[in-house]
């Protein structure tokens, strides 16, 4: 696998095998209706494959659960965390791994799962073997480990012969150990990529390092500060990683064309579903759910997608903003704001607060809901799969 995201090899590879938007279903030749993308003709989605294991992958697995899905998650390591799960040996292909001094940068009550809030005892700003730890919790009090296959690499997602009939899926895998020959080609309705886009490093190219006989590292390598000792070092970049690093060690594409960051436009079927390829202005984490609990509805058939020529220029809207806002990277092309973005997908799945409502029925609420910020718990207010426990989260906040 080469050094673009598996997210972009997948979609290039259905891409390829996906090119006509006609159902051919029993013999016949019907257009998809004007307004909606189809789901599939069979019945409705049951079994989802998850490729990923990390904070994302374990949002999707429950959100499959809470709508009565079928996840099977693949994870090329032994462990749950991804990005978040510390590994001094991280290297091997596509795993990626925070410095030993990580520290998140958003407050724990903005960064939580919508229904499981962090424990009071833990500090404000997480120290990444901290942020493991409550990942751990929220796995197992929502008992979503046993769906996961630890060491499995997924090396390649296609769709099956009769994908414009069925929307289903070929997920090819294998021992990521190496330990043993043992590949397999399983079979699904609909699939989450959550493997994020941290995985794979992305060099800087600039006039002279080619020819610079000095240590070249990227920060996907960087672990600790040890054999930087003494040493004058230049970082290019002014992203988090680059700013970690300069504090740190001071002390001694091809554009993936995505609906709303979540869903390839060109496909037949909506039966696979991208969480976390973003670039947020504030955490990851509650975006990375909100995408799963609507990806999950749209699988089970309760929520619908529009037309392809709708998808099409809401993408290009987007980018038109991107242009406008920020310099031309890949960076940029899925930054995204964090309170509009997460209301934008709320709406999507009828979850979004309506604060005036509160206003009116619940005031203590709804002036908590205009002024004490946006915390993922207003997402479990109201719609699909909401938590009773929302409302005191939500009073109690300045309490954790």
């Amino acid at each position: 696998m080469d050094s673009r995201s598996f997210t972009q090899q997948v979609t290039e590879t259905v891409h390829e095998s996906t090119v006509s938007d006609v159902d051919t279903t029993n013999g016949s030749t019907a257009t998809r209706h004007k307004n909606q993308v189809s789901l599939t003709d069979r019945s409705v989605v049951q079994k989802v494959a998850i490729i990923g294991g990390g904070v994302s992958g374990l949002i999707a697995i429950k959100c499959c659960l809470e709508e009565g899905l079928i996840p099977v998650c693949y994870e090329m390591t032994d462990d749950i965390g991804g990005l978040w799960n510390y590994d001094a040996k991280a290297g091997m292909e596509g795993k990626a791994s925070v410095m030993k001094s990580t520290v998140i940068n958003t407050s724990k009550e903005f960064m939580a799962f919508s229904d499981f809030p962090p424990p009071k005892e833990y500090p404000n700003y997480m120290h990444n073997a901290k942020l493991l730890q409550y990942f751990r919790m929220y796995a197992e009090h929502f008992k979503l480990t046993p769906f996961i296959r630890f060491n499995r690499r997924v090396r390649l997602v296609e769709p099956t012969d009769d994908y414009s009939k069925t929307g289903q899926w070929i997920i090819h895998n294998e021992n990521a150990t190496k330990s043993e020959f043992d590949a397999a080609a399983d079979i699904v309705d609909a699939v989450i990529l959550a493997t994020g886009h941290h995985a794979f490093p992305r060099w800087a190219k600039f006039p002279g390092l080619d020819h610079f006989n000095g240590k070249k590292l990227h920060s996907w390598q960087y672990k600790t500060f040890h054999e930087f000792e003494n040493k004058t070092v230049l970082i290019v970049g002014i992203g988090n990683s680059a700013g970690d690093m300069a504090v740190e060690l001071s002390r001694v594409a091809k554009q993936i064309r995505l609906y709303k960051y979540v869903w390839p436009s060109h496909l037949t079927h909506p039966t696979l579903a991208v969480l976390g390829l973003i670039q947020p202005w504030g955490a990851i984490n509650p975006m990375s759910e909100l995408q799963a609990r609507w990806a999950t509805r749209v699988f089970k058939g309760l929520n619908s997608l529009p037309s392809k020529e709708v998808m099409e220029d809401d993408i290009d809207d987007k980018l038109d903003e991107m242009t406008k806002r920020y310099v031309s990277s890949p960076r940029h092309t899925v930054q995204v704001d964090h309170v509009p973005y997460c209301d934008e997908l709320a709406a999507e799945i009828f979850c979004k607060p309506d604060i005036w409502k509160y206003l009116t029925t619940d005031v203590k609420l709804g002036l908590k809901l205009i002024f004490d910020g946006c915390t993922p718990y207003r997402y479990r207010l109201q719609g699909p799969n909401k938590w009773n426990g929302a409302r005191e989260a939500i009073m109690t906040v300045n309490e954790r």
